[in-house]
């Protein structure tokens, strides 16, 4: 992938600075010198790969996730979306009401994921949602339920943590005799620092968890 490649790069040409620094400091009353030229020219080179490699990270696009779309349904929103669909067989009503149950919603997430509900009944707007995932990269965010249709949408605006200002979506909508999920984020990860989480780490864990709710939520609602 292209951040891995840049960074890759940049910890290459860190090393060889490294190396070359060590030859001129064994080298230097031979030829103080051209060792002096020789590290200076390593040093911009690897000065101006970090800068290219930063300015490049600062500008993905984050469109590598298979997840990840641009859609003029979403055009009102500023950032990244990244969007994940299921088709469940079973009616609009039955997955609506497993996602707005807050102890049948706990039951689809990891076991490493935790979402409480402020008040846990009746979801609606003004609820608070909190999830925390405990893993080696600790994360946390909060959302506010801003908007609900029964049995079509669900919207959630990102108040604070990770996600701080993005929007979370869950939309249902029939297909046949199924009923086609979407679950649908979208934000602006802020920084050079959250964008390289984002690209690097978070993305990758944030799709497998979904992955792993929607597949829970098939179970649930077709055996329901």
């Amino acid at each position: 992938m292209l951040h891995i490649s840049l960074l890759s790069t940049v910890a290459a040409d860190f090393y060889q600075w490294k190396n070359v620094g060590y030859i001129y400091n064994q080298s230097e009353r031979k030829s103080n010198s051209s060792g002096e030229k020789v590290v200076a020219m390593v040093k911009k080179n690897r000065c101006l790969s970090l800068a290219a490699a930063i300015w490049v990270l600062s500008c993905l696009p984050g469109c590598s996730s298979r997840y990840t779309i641009q859609s003029p349904s979403y055009a009102g929103y500023n950032g990244k979306i990244n969007h994940h669909t299921c088709l469940i067989r079973a009616p609009k009503n039955t997955i609506f009401r497993i996602l707005t149950n807050s102890e049948m919603f706990k039951k689809l997430c990891p076991k490493w994921v935790i979402v409480t509900r402020e008040p846990p009944t009746p979801f609606g707007p003004g609820t608070i949602v909190e999830t925390r995932v405990n893993q080696r990269i600790r994360l946390k965010w909060i959302s506010k339920v801003v908007q609900v249709i029964p049995n079509k949408i669900i919207r959630q605006q990102f108040t604070d943590g990770f996600f701080a200002g993005g929007t979370e979506i869950w939309e249902l909508d029939t297909v046949g005799q199924y009923t086609r999920v979407s679950h649908t984020i979208i934000f602006n990860p802020r920084g050079l620092l959250r964008k390289l989480i984002w690209y690097i780490k978070v993305r990758k864990k944030h799709d497998w968890m979904v992955e792993h709710f929607l597949h829970n939520l098939k179970k649930m609602a077709e055996a329901n």
